[in-house]
C-alpha cells in the first residue's frame, strides 16, 4: 500500500501539463488533476493496475503504450490523452523517455531492424501483409494508407483521397507522354488514378506480396494493365530511367542511414529535365535529436525500421545528394482528420475482423493506440506532412 502511494507521489512529481487538462484516477479511487481546468482540451486517464506505473516508469511512452495494450490503463478517448501530451512533450522528458537502461535496450532492437535489402523486405511484410482483408475494413474504396488532402469540395475521405493524387500530378505535371515510377505502389491507388486520368505509363514497385497481389488483380479488372507494371523490387535495384518519379509516405520506411543511398538513386533513375514527387512526413526540428537517439511506440510495434527526417534533416540531405528540394504544400490537420476517420472505421468494424489468435483485444488497443498517436502528433504539430518536388542541381 505504501510502495503503491509513493509510485502516485512519483507520477504525480514528474508529469507535467501546461496545454489541456488531464484527470488521472488510480485502482484505490484516489484522483490527481494536472493543467488548466478551464482548457477547451481535456481528458482523463484510469489507472487500473499499480504495474502500469512501474510500465512507464521504466519505459515511458513506450511503457504507457504497452500499459494501455494489456488493459492496466484505460481512458474515455485515448486520443485526446495523446494530444495533451504531444502539446507538453518537452516539459516531460523524465517520463517521456523512461530509464536509460529501458532506453538503451529499445534503440539497440530498433537497429536491429535496419533496411538492408533484406531487412526492408522484412520490415515491409511485417506490417502490410497481415492480410488485404485487414485494411481494407477501415480504409477508404480506394484502399489509400497516407494522407488525404480535404477541401470544401472534398468532404469525404474517397473523394480527398483522389484530390491527394491530383495535388501530386498537378505539382510533377502528369501528363500522357509521362513515365512514371511510383516508389512504394501500395495497393495501386496513385497508379489507377495517373493512368486512368492522365493516359500515364506507370511502374510501380513493393515489397509486399499482398499488395502486389491486390495491385495487379486491380490493374486488370480496370483495363489498365498495359499502362500500369506492378513489381516486387527493392528500389536500390531500380535499372531503368524514368520521367517522374513518386513517392507517397514510403520515405519513411528508408531509414536515416540509407537517405544518401535513396535520393542518390533517385537522381540517377531520373531523366534529363525530370521532376520527383513525394509525400512524406516530418517530425519537428526541435524534437529530431532526442527522436533519432531513442526508440518510440511505433517503430517497437507498427513499422520496425521507420525513422521520420526534420525538415532540416531532409533539406541538408537532399542537397548533399545534388538536388533541389521545393516544399509545396503542408497539411498536418488533414492527417489528423484522415487518422480520426481510419480509427473511427477501424473500431466500428471491429467486429468483422477475421476471428484468429492474432487480431485479439491485445491488437485492437495496439492499433487503435497507434491511430490515436499518429493523429495526436499531427494535431500538436510535433509531426507534420508535406507534398514536395525536387529536381536535378545539374543542367
Amino acid at each position: 500500500m505504501l510502495f503503491n502511494k509513493m509510485k502516485k507521489n512519483i507520477f504525480k512529481s514528474i508529469l507535467n501539463i501546461n496545454n489541456g487538462y488531464l484527470k488521472v484516477s488510480f485502482p484505490d479511487n484516489s484522483e490527481l488533476f494536472f493543467g488548466d481546468s478551464k482548457s477547451k482540451l481535456s481528458g482523463n486517464i484510469a489507472i487500473k493496475n499499480w504495474g502500469a506505473l512501474t510500465q512507464i516508469f521504466n519505459s515511458g511512452s513506450i511503457g504507457f503504450a504497452e500499459a494501455y495494450m494489456d488493459q492496466k490503463i484505460d481512458s474515455k478517448d485515448i486520443s485526446k490523452v495523446l494530444h495533451i501530451m504531444a502539446l507538453n512533450r518537452n516539459l516531460n522528458n523524465k517520463i517521456m523517455y523512461g530509464k536509460k537502461i529501458h532506453r538503451y535496450i529499445n534503440f539497440i532492437k530498433h537497429l536491429f531492424k535496419a533496411n538492408t535489402i533484406t531487412g526492408s523486405k522484412n520490415n515491409i511484410s511485417y506490417h502490410y501483409d497481415m492480410g488485404n482483408d485487414f485494411y481494407s475494413l477501415w480504409l477508404d474504396k480506394s484502399m489509400t494508407y497516407s494522407s488525404a488532402i480535404f477541401d470544401a469540395k472534398n468532404s469525404n475521405l474517397n473523394d480527398a483521397q483522389i484530390n491527394k493524387y491530383q495535388s501530386l500530378c498537378n505539382l510533377t505535371k502528369i501528363n500522357a507522354d509521362t513515365n512514371i515510377c511510383e516508389i512504394g505502389c501500395g495497393w495501386g491507388g496513385f497508379a489507377e488514378y495517373a493512368a486512368k486520368s492522365f493516359g500515364a505509363k506507370i511502374t510501380g514497385i513493393t515489397l509486399s506480396q499482398e499488395q502486389a497481389n491486390f495491385a495487379k488483380k486491380r490493374m486488370y479488372k480496370k483495363g489498365l494493365n498495359e499502362l500500369v507494371d506492378i513489381q516486387i523490387i527493392d528500389y536500390r535495384d531500380l535499372k531503368k530511367k524514368f520521367d517522374r518519379i513518386i513517392s507517397i509516405e514510403m520515405f519513411e520506411a528508408v531509414g536515416e542511414k540509407y537517405w544518401p543511398i535513396f535520393f542518390s538513386k533517385l537522381k540517377s533513375n531520373l531523366n534529363n529535365n525530370g521532376l520527383i514527387g513525394m509525400q512524406l512526413i516530418s517530425i519537428k526540428n526541435e524534437l529530431y535529436n532526442n527522436y533519432r537517439n531513442n526508440s518510440d511506440f511505433i517503430q517497437k510495434y507498427i513499422f520496425p525500421g521507420g525513422f521520420l527526417p526534420s525538415v532540416d534533416a531532409l533539406t541538408k540531405v537532399t542537397s548533399d545528394c545534388g538536388l533541389k528540394i521545393f516544399y509545396e504544400k503542408s497539411f498536418s490537420e488533414d492527417y489528423a482528420k484522415t487518422l480520426s476517420i481510419w480509427r473511427s472505421n477501424f473500431i466500428k468494424n471491429w467486429s468483422n475482423m477475421p476471428k484468429n489468435k492474432k487480431y485479439d483485444l491485445k491488437f485492437k488497443n495496439m492499433w487503435e493506440y497507434y491511430l490515436a498517436y499518429c493523429e495526436a502528433g499531427f494535431r500538436s504539430k510535433n509531426t507534420n506532412v508535406h507534398q514536395i518536388t525536387l529536381k536535378s542541381l545539374e543542367p
